[in-house]
């Protein structure tokens, strides 16, 4: 699994050995939440989240690229709306 953080105004980037079901286990009480089988999001971080016909995809602050949301995990991402 590889980890992406905000250390200070740098984004940090770091493997561990695991995979994303223990890693979405033992962060459970965190405000992160899973968004689609590669990735996994820090709702506290989210700027907003895009609603395109099909797509949906979730922009998170200190991070360029958009996070893709799948079907599977699209409602829980839904009520976020555009913020």
């Amino acid at each position: 699994v590889i980890v992406y953080y905000m250390a200070g105004n740098k984004l940090v980037k770091q493997i561990l050995r695991n995979s994303m079901k223990n890693i979405e286990n033992l962060c459970s009480s965190f405000p992160l939440e899973r968004c689609h089988r590669s990735f996994m999001v820090n709702l506290q971080k989210v700027e907003f989240v895009d609603h395109e016909r099909n797509n949906c995809r979730i922009k998170l602050s200190g991070v360029e690229k958009l996070i893709p949301v799948s079907r599977k995990f699209y409602p829980k991402f839904k009520p976020y709306g555009d913020r």
